[in-house]
């Protein structure tokens, strides 16, 4: 359950980037998604306070502004199935949008605070009420959503664990503007468990990209010397003739292009 948590009122002006970048509001006009702002809260959760937990009555979508949520159920004996450790523009408790469903896992903060964009399950279903095109274009959001799965495993065949801790990287810096001196809020153990590797894989992944690309690692404090070197690197490709902008890349919704699917789906 939810403790120590401080609420701020949203400014819809520093979300408004954020939610377009998001799967489920980006094919909405811009009239809707402020209209989902409006009624959004800002909440700043202590580092392993519980979101949720599995069986909890499921009321609010989440849109994770910055920090690190782990999303997990245990198993009969006890261990944990990590799903997903979120970042920043995922989303989790979908499950909402239907009345009266139940959380199948456990939301967790980890690494440090978090704070997440949260949307009642109610007003989301006030706007389907409404606004009909805007629950088709959820659902088709949602359904788009399925295809993650097949996306990872894609490229566990095609990419090399550096190249897969290169695309990771590369969506972090893209989701903050392309900046090139990250902060990571994490340890090994959970960047290894978000891109499916062995925290000694992660280790090896990282000294490939220190020789390749000549980044730096210290700490948590990543610095990458070339960006466009670094997307290169990790085979994701614009699908425009002329490349798109970095910030059109982040609000990019074609199905075919690497760099969408990348900054959906890592």
């Amino acid at each position: 359950m939810i403790q120590d948590e401080s609420i701020q009122e949203i400014s819809a002006s520093d979300n408004l980037l954020l939610l377009k970048s998001v799967p489920l509001f980006a094919e909405l006009p811009e009239a809707d998604v402020n209209w989902f702002l409006r009624r959004a809260k800002t909440i700043e959760y202590f580092k392993n306070n519980f979101l949720f937990q599995h069986g909890d009555p499921a009321g609010f979508l989440y849109i994770v502004i910055e920090g690190w949520v782990k999303i997990y159920r245990d198993n009969q004996e006890g261990e944990q199935l990590v799903q997903l450790i979120a970042t920043r523009g995922d989303t989790f408790g979908e499950e909402c949008v239907v009345e009266g469903r139940i959380h199948p896992c456990s939301a967790q903060i980890v690494g440090r605070n978090a704070k997440c964009l949260t949307i009642p399950g109610d007003v989301l279903r006030e706007r389907f009420t409404d606004r009909p095109v805007v629950a088709l274009k959820i659902i088709s959001a949602l359904a788009d959503q399925l295809n993650k799965t097949s996306y990872f495993l894609e490229l566990h065949s095609k990419l090399t664990s550096a190249q897969r801790l290169a695309a990771f990287l590369l969506k972090l810096s893209m989701d903050r503007g392309g900046v090139q001196t990250i902060l990571l809020p994490y340890n090994k153990l959970l960047i290894a468990g978000r891109l499916e590797m062995q925290p000694e894989t992660l280790s090896r992944a990282m000294r490939r990209l220190k020789e390749d690309l000549d980044m730096s690692f210290e700490g948590r404090t990543v610095t990458i010397k070339d960006l466009d070197a670094l997307q290169s690197y990790c085979e994701v490709y614009c699908c425009r003739d002329e490349e798109c902008s970095r910030e059109q890349k982040l609000l990019c919704n074609e199905a075919a292009c690497d760099v969408s699917r990348m900054l959906k789906m890592m």
